[in-house]
């Protein structure tokens, strides 16, 4: 992940923070701190490991994006989340394995309630 995390980086510098835009998602342990030292000034979000709270930080985090969207709460996506699972699941048998990035979109919204 530092590799990735650099390149990430270098790219937003490089255009100037405003067309490329990333966040860091990191377990409540502070392992990472072992591998990445200063993130310049941006803070990572910190999870449980839960799928609720990977789910709550990753929506917290795009609510406050320049171009954010009104979105249901975490609470409606997770209890989406089987639903869209078996949706999923159908496309990537439909598709034989890989389904494209589209698909997914749709059956995600189509599976959370307004």
């Amino acid at each position: 992940m530092p590799l990735e995390l650099g390149i990430a980086h270098g790219i937003r510098i490089a255009a100037g923070n405003e067309h490329h835009d990333w966040s860091v998602l990191v377990p409540a342990e502070p392992q990472y701190v072992r591998f990445i030292s200063d993130l310049a000034g941006n803070d990572p979000l910190i999870h449980d490991g839960t799928i609720e709270s990977v789910i709550s930080k990753v929506m917290l985090w795009l609510a406050t994006r320049p171009d954010a969207v009104v979105m249901p709460t975490p609470l409606k996506v997770f209890g989406a989340l089987p639903r869209f699972q078996e949706r999923k699941a159908a496309l990537k048998d439909a598709w034989h394995g890989e389904v494209p990035w589209a698909d997914l979109i749709i059956a995600a919204r189509e599976c959370v309630p307004e």
